[in-house]
């Protein structure tokens, strides 16, 4: 199945492998890392990971393409419905000033989709 537009820039499938076309995504971290090392942290989590043949060594991040949702990734579940109001507590609002804004390249790839809005990306070699 082809991606098709969305308010996102596109929806896409679980692993469709797609190019990503946007300039800028979000993250909690603020900085690349690789698969072996985000698979050790989902997986301490207990947070499945998908499966790939790539190096571990390939770099890797998950980004939202919504700055206030990036917090989702940083606080209770239970909190999630008040973000998605717009209701942000002085704490929240005080936590998106630690969300970065991650530049990404044409050449990056969605590895996996969280189905939350979240993309595992990679950066291909090369």
């Amino acid at each position: 199945m082809k991606c098709r537009p969305c308010k996102s820039g596109y929806k896409h499938t679980r692993n469709c492998g797609c190019t990503f076309l946007k300039n800028t995504g979000y993250n909690s971290h603020g900085r690349w890392s690789t698969l072996k090392e985000l698979k050790e942290i989902e997986q301490e989590r207990g947070n499945p990971f998908p499966r790939t043949k790539l190096p571990g060594d390939t770099p890797a991040i998950w980004i939202n393409f919504d700055k206030k949702k990036t917090l989702r990734y940083m606080i209770s579940a239970d909190e999630w419905d008040d973000i998605e109001a717009g209701k942000l507590t002085r704490k929240q609002k005080e936590m998106l000033k630690d969300i970065h804004s991650i530049p990404l390249r044409p050449t990056d790839k969605i590895l996996f989709d969280d189905g939350d809005e979240g993309y595992l990306l990679i950066r291909p070699k090369g």
